[in-house]
């Protein structure tokens, strides 16, 4: 399970996390992961890290503005 707490969004499956995390990559030209840390505990495995980029790919039924840097 993956549970993006800024969202308040909880994926429960590796499908959904892949997905999502496909989704994400494509809708920033530069997307990083930094600051990664992974912390075993026991039956799972906690990632805890900072998603950097500039949102410049937008979904053609909404409109944003381009370039747009987020830090997550």
């Amino acid at each position: 399970m993956y549970t993006d707490h800024s969202r308040n969004l909880a994926l429960i499956t590796r499908d959904k996390f892949r997905e999502w995390t496909e989704a994400w990559a494509t809708g920033f030209s530069d997307a990083r992961i930094t600051n990664a840390e992974y912390i075993d505990a026991g039956d799972i495995v906690i990632a805890q890290f900072t998603a950097e980029g500039t949102k410049d790919i937008w979904r053609a039924e909404t409109y944003r503005p381009p370039h747009v840097s987020a830090v997550v």
